[in-house]
């Protein structure tokens, strides 16, 4: 599997590092700042059995590196890590929002065929702590993406990739921004709108 090769990649890249003291830190993680190294450290966590903190570096990995060839490699592994903590903790499946964005205003739009996935999409967001409005629209786009208006880019980035790990299709959730089409389609929406398309399946 992919993901073993990857895991495997980071051991290659603990031993470059001498396997004495050098570039680790007391633990014996990986300290180097660049992607492969927090790459690195979140395989290590992940080895020891640390999946949330290991989930948190590999986060780090796709929000400070988002240029990077890892971060995509970091999203499978976060995917792999939610699935797992699911299996022993039912519900854990999301990328928790920072204190920041509680109470963002976020709109969840689609058409009335889409009401399960996105009734089920605004109760979850709602427990993360988000001011959540529905509407439907029988001319929404078909296609699942985050837009948000100018300054909200950050928070659009992170319940993009909850997006992506929540549901089974589409795997990837892009997020762009988007206010005039915000306000064409809900003039009163807040910083950020989830367009749940045709293509949205939860698991």
């Amino acid at each position: 599997m992919r993901i073993v090769v990857l895991f495997l990649s980071v051991l290659l890249f603990v031993l470059s590092c001498g396997g004495g003291s050098d570039g680790l830190d007391q633990e014996g993680l990986v300290e180097d700042g660049s992607a492969l190294g927090q790459f690195a450290r979140a395989g290590q966590l992940y080895f020891r059995g640390s999946l949330s903190a290991s989930r948190e570096e590999f986060n780090g990995v796709i929000y400070r590196f988002p240029g990077s060839t890892l971060a995509d490699d970091a999203r499978l592994a976060v995917r792999r890590i939610d699935s797992e903590l699911r299996e022993g903790e039912e519900g854990v499946s999301a990328l928790p929002l920072p204190e920041e964005f509680r109470d963002l205003d976020v709109t969840v739009v689609g058409q009335s065929a889409g009401r399960p996935v996105m009734e089920w999409l605004s109760g979850r967001l709602t427990l993360l702590g988000c001011s959540v409005n529905t509407v439907y629209d029988p001319d929404a786009p078909e296609v699942t993406v985050v837009l948000h208006r100018q300054g909200y880019e950050v928070a659009a980035g992170i319940l993009a990739d909850s997006l992506s790990l929540w549901l089974s299709r589409p795997q990837l959730v892009e997020h762009q921004g988007g206010g005039g089409l915000i306000d064409a389609v809900e003039p009163g929406c807040g910083g950020v709108m989830i367009v749940v398309g045709t293509d949205a399946v939860i698991e």
